[in-house]
């Protein structure tokens, strides 16, 4: 039998269970979820524990009521809170619901759970946790799973070790470390949690996905933040690998968490990312490796620096992963990172990466391609990754680069601050042999806002805004638009001037406005206007070119700030640096721009046509199969 059909039948099973309880009693989405995920929890735990959990009326099973089948179901349960009483607290209580609890029981039978692979298990598992706590406010607990999977390829499991997540929720990170391990009974996989119902919910996943030996521990409190002895018990010791994301959106105040820190020590309050940080490195074995999903404060704000010379003065860190803002979106846009260290070891270069997407739209679904590919760029740092661990990463890119971090222990550690870019601006600025000037001693700031508010509503204008213009290539589009459909603060420019974007400026979107006469643009964008003393001098199109190259962006990579719509400081942007050559010089530089963007556009219009070919091509294919059926 195949995975997908493997997958289908698990699908209707898990279909069948909650209709049982909406049929019969009702019930919201999240408690049919529950009562699902106890039933099947109590059939696979049936399974691994055969001796223990025996049928008791094989003879009359064909005559049992409804009733009798609840209640050995429910004795069953009961037994289990007995034994594994942390992960089934007094609270977990069972499904009242007799009808729909013997229903399931006679589904169970009937498609044998435990027989299909722990892989298809895993994949409606997974489904089913998603479609649930998408539609409620439990998201947190739960990290994409192509980034879980992506985490698991980029770290080496331990075949014999303690694998941990201190903060597990649903239990991803297990789930995808039990699926790298295969048959290796000797590793160890314990999950920590501060809410009692995602611990069984943890419990269920890891269950499902075919580890019954996995321990998850519900620590109540202050969770894996307590005291040091509490959870080194639950664990068994140390930890070989810690793979964590770890809440990041709260602060911690209480002063007997916080005592117990040394990042929380004479604090009224601390980021509860920072606590984790350093009680994560504390519970790595010597050797051993964590790799976390940080936000981006940890490795860049200097309030921050405390936890950052703590982890460089107990580890090395080996890499550094930029997650764009939509990794966690539509609940989050909070950047964030992947953080790797290893305890105890020497620090060498830096494996850094800056990610553009993931495969994910802002409302969370799938983002594809035209042809059915998932838009992701994870495949490609990977790869990067193990020619960097290999020893042979030789060109950089946004997708892999080799950082050779400062001596500063408490300094910034963000991918950004390390992108080749700026080593390569601040290199070309200093061997440049042209004058180095300002932008604000070139050009005049016309940042003033204005309203269209004051004009006929039918008035036509002519408007640019960031939709308008095209990502590096200096190309736009002016629109001839009524004024009363622009409802935002807009700038006024002129022919001549310079619009520089400041929202995003890794697009790139800077651009000369040519014989256009006025018109308004975007807040946006910065309007930049060349100072009367440089008229004749300076050729305001030949900046605008200079503000889309590599040595502008290498001064500013580091400097963009924001979370969900990144920008540049207006005052960064002022003292950008561009090398003035002569009139002539850049009136060539001027005319080769254009040669390059007619070739580019050349490319793209082959391109049209090849791929308007191919699509014709596979029309007529499936006209003459169609004429044959």
């Amino acid at each position: 039998m195949s995975i997908s059909t493997d997958i289908t039948k698990l699908h209707s099973l898990a279909r069948s269970m909650s209709a049982a309880f909406r049929d019969s009693n009702g019930g919201g989405i999240m408690e049919r979820f529950e009562n699902v995920s106890k039933l099947m929890f109590l059939d696979l735990y049936r399974h691994y524990h055969p001796a223990v959990f025996a049928f008791t009326d094989n003879t009359n099973k064909g005559k049992q009521t409804s009733r009798s089948v609840y209640e050995h179901e429910r004795a069953a349960w009961r037994s289990i809170q007995a034994m594994e009483p942390e992960i089934l607290g007094s609270d977990s209580n069972f499904p009242d619901d007799v009808e729909a609890v013997a229903k399931c029981r006679q589904l169970l039978d009937a498609s044998e759970l435990s027989e299909y692979p722990a892989s298809a298990r895993g994949v409606v598992y997974e489904e089913l946790l998603s479609n649930t706590f998408e539609k409620n406010e439990n998201q947190q607990f739960f990290t994409p799973t192509q980034i879980v999977d992506f985490i698991i390829n980029l770290v080496d499991i331990p075949k014999d070790g303690t694998i941990l997540d201190p903060a597990c929720g649903s239990g991803g990170f297990l789930c995808s470390a039990q699926s790298a391990l295969g048959d290796h009974p000797d590793a160890k996989l314990v999950g920590l949690d501060i809410d009692e119902r995602m611990c069984w919910i943890a419990r269920t996943n890891v269950l499902v996905h075919g580890s019954e030996s996995a321990t998850i521990c519900c620590l109540p409190g202050a969770g894996s933040l307590g005291e040091f002895g509490e959870v080194t018990d639950k664990v068994g010791g140390f930890a070989d690998l810690i793979l964590e994301n770890p809440p990041f959106g709260s602060d911690v105040y209480d002063q007997g968490i916080l005592g117990l820190f040394k990042t929380g020590q004479n604090k009224t309050s601390r980021r509860r990312s920072v606590l984790f940080l350093e009680r994560s490195v504390e519970l790595l074995s010597d050797g051993g490796v964590m790799a976390a999903v940080v936000d981006d404060s940890v490795l860049n704000l200097d309030s921050n620096a405390d936890i950052r010379s703590l982890i460089r003065n107990t580890c090395a860190i080996t890499a550094v992963i930029s997650l764009p803002g939509v990794t966690f979106m539509p609940y989050s846009s909070a950047k964030s990172s992947i953080l790797i260290v290893e305890k105890g070891a020497e620090q060498g270069p830096v494996f850094m990466a800056r990610v553009s997407e993931v495969g994910r739209r802002t409302n969370g679904e799938p983002l594809f391609d035209d042809f059915g590919e998932l838009v992701t760029d994870l495949p490609e740092v990977l790869r990067r990754w193990n020619k960097f661990k290999a020893g042979n990463l030789s060109a950089n890119s946004d997708l892999g680069y080799v950082a050779e971090l400062e001596n500063d222990l408490g300094g910034r550690l963000d991918a950004s601050y390390y992108h080749p870019s700026r080593f390569a601006a601040e290199e070309s600025l200093s061997k440049t042999i042209y004058p180095v000037y300002r932008l604000k001693d070139l050009f005049d700031f016309v940042t003033s806002s204005a309203s269209l508010s004051a004009l006929d509503g039918n008035e036509p204008i002519s408007w640019v805004g960031l939709a308008d213009i095209d990502k590096k290539t200096g190309q736009y589009r002016s629109k001839c638009v009524l004024a009363k459909t622009i409802k935002s603060q807009v700038h006024c420019f002129k022919a001549g001037d310079v619009l520089f974007s400041r929202l995003r400026p890794e697009l790139r979107k800077t651009i000369f406005c040519e014989d256009d006469g006025e018109g308004y643009c975007s807040s946006e964008l910065l309007v930049l206007r060349l100072k009367r003393e440089h008229l004749g001098a300076i050729n305001p199109e030949y900046i605008a070119i200079a503000l889309r190259s590599e040595v502008t962006y290498g001064q500013i990579v580091y400097k963009v700030t924001g979370l969900g719509r990144p920008r540049i400081g207006i005052n960064n942007v002022r003292n950008i640096l561009i090398p003035i050559p002569s009139v002539e010089d850049q009136i060539d530089s001027i005319a080769r721009y254009h040669r390059a963007l007619d070739d580019y556009a050349a490319a793209c219009r082959r391109l049209e046509r090849g791929r308007k070919k191919a699509f014709d091509t596979l029309e007529g294919i499936q006209d003459t199969l169609a004429s044959t059926l």
